[in-house]
């Protein structure tokens, strides 16, 4: 099987490359071999390779400061992405198409309840520009499976979300944190998040799932964690107030049940094994 993964030097991409299985025919282009933004070379390159299966994992994406700072051109970017790459492909190809939890209505968990409500807005952009993508896929006539992931973390991550800023100021000394202990986050380990992308791949699963554990996080206990990871010696400072939606907790129970997926690393264990992928990173300097 012929399968095109874009996103493939991105923390997800690249871990989803590492464990494709063997047997597949695996193209993983580069920005530079395949310009995502470019709907003339899109098509040319679908129509010349003619995949089996597109895994669409690229994306341009930001802590949640930055959504809020660069709402057109996350929308823009991932917009026309999206659509340049389900437009040129004909109905045989199946999409495994990587949503965001930030897609979800603000007060609502579950996949169903997609369309039933607006984003937050601190991510509405963001959250409508891949939500689209889930109709054009709808209307395209293309099988797909539209997953909706909690928040990734994990080694390799060295984007501006919180968990690997965390780190980074707490290894060197920092205390301060951005917001609020009382909001919560669903996290997802990069290793359960991949098993769960390749097993919806592998089975052609159809429809639109949430990949998340089962229980969330608050903030305030997300920064102690780190700070114990890291050694952090001094009390945590907590300034500056909350943007982003105060609770989120998507609901992955279908998704379960359909593929048998569990996340298997706890968050204790990811952050540990996260602290110290920073801190070989921060040797190798």
């Amino acid at each position: 099987m012929k399968v095109l993964l874009t996103g493939g030097t991105g923390f997800l991409g690249f871990a989803i490359k590492t464990a494709a299985p063997s047997e597949w025919d695996l193209l993983a282009p580069t920005r530079a071999e395949l310009n995502l933004l470019n709907e003339e070379k899109v098509n040319s390159y679908i129509y010349d390779k003619q995949p089996d299966m597109i895994i669409h994992a690229a994306g341009s994406t930001d802590g949640v400061e930055g959504m809020a700072c660069k709402k057109q051109d996350h929308f823009y970017t991932n917009l026309d992405m999206g659509i340049n790459l389900i437009q040129s492909c004909d109905t045989n190809t199946h999409f495994v198409y990587i949503g965001t939890a930030c897609s979800l209505p603000f007060d609502k968990s579950e996949a169903s309840d997609l369309w039933n409500g607006p984003p937050h807005s601190a991510n509405r952009a963001y959250g409508l520009a891949k939500r689209i993508h889930h109709e054009a896929l709808r209307i395209s006539g293309n099988t797909f499976s539209y997953l909706i992931l909690a928040n990734l973390y994990g080694p390799g991550d060295v984007s501006t979300h919180a968990i690997p800023m965390l780190i980074q100021r707490f290894l060197a000394g920092g205390n301060e944190v951005w917001g609020c202990p009382c909001t919560s986050r669903s996290f997802l380990y990069i290793d359960d998040a991949v098993k769960g992308i390749l097993a919806a791949a592998e089975s052609r699963l159809e429809g639109t799932y949430v990949v998340a554990p089962l229980d969330s996080e608050y903030m305030g206990s997300v920064a102690k964690a780190i700070a114990l990871a890291t050694g952090l010696p001094i009390p945590l400072e907590w300034t500056g107030e909350n943007i982003g939606q105060d609770y989120r907790q998507p609901d992955g129970d279908e998704f379960m049940d359909k593929t048998g997926w569990q996340p298997e690393v706890s968050f204790e264990v990811g952050i540990v094994r996260t602290v110290n992928w920073w801190r070989n990173q921060r040797r190798e300097e």
